[in-house]
């Protein structure tokens, strides 16, 4: 349909105007109809009715209790930021004693976060999982959006290392946006001196890595 339906000021009219070659159909309205409006199904024309309705509703139902479930699944904490656990390297030499700022901005209800974390003497930091709770964004089909950074703070400012954004409320999810099973907690070697890469939705100059990579 190219265009939608319009009332006619004086005939209280729907005329319903579709693409050429398609049918119009022209139904009018009283006061003993109002609540019950039927077209008649004449050469593949539509038909909308009280028994229609009745039909739909048993499966709207079941989308709705489908969705009220994996929202309670789900309230047990949607995961806003996976557990990193990561070590900054600078031209492969680690970088000690140096503050990351984490930050998270979920879109879908406005929820920011800022959290840090510093270094050791061989470079490594740890950031726990960020998880959030809603039973209305868990149930309602809409995109999942959480926008992530992660940035090297020094003299002349931040410089960022990770940026990215997370589609999914799963732990581990950012790796991978379709695995069912991603792993729950993420492992990271960022080198200030290497390239940019993609991994996953993440960009920056971070790799994943195995836990015993990190000699963890």
């Amino acid at each position: 349909m190219d265009r939608p339906g319009k009332i006619g000021p004086e005939s209280r009219t729907l005329c319903l105007e579709e693409a050429p070659g398609c049918n119009r159909i022209d139904t009018n309205f009283t006061s003993a109809n109002l609540n019950s409006v039927k077209f008649d199904v004449i050469k593949g024309e539509a038909m909308a009715g009280t028994s229609s309705r009745r039909a739909i509703l048993p499966l709207l139902l079941a989308i709705f209790s489908s969705a009220v479930l994996t929202g309670c699944g789900e309230m047990g904490g949607q995961v806003l930021f996976s557990e990193i656990h990561g070590v900054l390297l600078d031209d492969g030499k680690p970088v000690s004693n140096t503050r990351l700022n984490r930050k998270w901005h979920w879109q879908n209800n406005d929820l920011r976060g800022v959290d840090t974390a510093t270094t050791d003497p061989a470079g490594r930091f740890d950031f726990p999982a960020i998880t959030g709770r809603s039973l209305l964004m868990a149930i309602l089909p809409l995109e999942k959006l959480i926008r992530q950074s992660i940035a090297v703070v020094g003299a002349e400012g931040e410089q960022p290392i990770w940026e990215g954004v997370k589609r999914n409320y799963r732990s581990g999810g950012e790796i991978d946006l379709f695995n069912e099973q991603p792993p729950g907690v993420l492992y990271v070697r960022c080198d200030l001196q290497g390239r940019n890469r993609t991994n996953g939705s993440i960009a920056g100059p971070c790799e994943f890595v195995s836990r015993a990579a990190l000699g963890l």
